[in-house]
């Protein structure tokens, strides 16, 4: 019994550092400016290619079509057809500010059933991501944008929108649910090996 709840704690612990290999994107209020950043690991398994364009350096952002991250130079069309970013308020559509990361990323959409992620050209499956940029004299209310977590599941991935929340902030990753259910096996543990 003991090496059966030792293996499931195990493959818990293999499931959440397989779910921290994603795309975190931080929309927060710095003084009197606006920030974004982008970051982790992205697989496109699942996305189909769709061509390459070139974009202005800045942020994009438009709440109500989920379209948020931070773009410069050549960048690659990724198509999830039957799924879309979600949206996370009301604002317009806006491109302002300077980017200030190592790579583009951005989440688009066409119509109501295809998402779209944007990348660095050559970016590969699996590469890191690191988006940023300010927009001065910004804020998430001018933006439209509402505080809260906002979560795309992609087919080997996830994109989670943090609006209202820095990078630096302390983010929870472990549910819950899976602590108190550590927790119980450890107990368990504990009181079998007593016996």
């Amino acid at each position: 019994m003991r090496n059966f709840v030792l293996g499931v704690l195990a493959a818990a612990t293999a499931a959440m550092g397989a779910a921290s290999a994603a795309v975190d994107v931080f929309l927060w209020e710095d003084g009197s400016d606006l920030r974004l950043q982008a970051e982790g690991t992205l697989d496109l398994t699942g996305l189909t290619f769709n061509g390459t364009a070139n974009f202005v350096d800045g942020l994009l952002i438009s709440a109500p079509n989920g379209w948020l991250g931070a773009s410069t130079g050549p960048t690659d069309r990724y198509d999830l057809p039957g799924s879309t970013p979600p949206a996370f308020g009301t604002g317009s559509f806006n491109l302002f500010g300077t980017f200030t990361g190592t790579n583009s990323f951005f989440t688009d959409e066409v119509g109501a059933n295809t998402g779209i992620i944007w990348v660095s050209s050559g970016f590969q499956s699996g590469d890191s991501i690191f988006a940023a940029g300010i927009a001065e004299n910004e804020s998430l209310a001018s933006v439209g944008a509402d505080i809260g977590v906002y979560v795309w599941t992609l087919p080997n991935d996830t994109v989670t929108f943090r609006i209202g929340t820095a990078p630096n902030a302390e983010i929870v990753p472990v549910p819950p649910a899976l602590a108190l259910f550590g927790a119980g096996a450890l107990t368990f543990l504990r009181k079998t090996k007593r016996s």
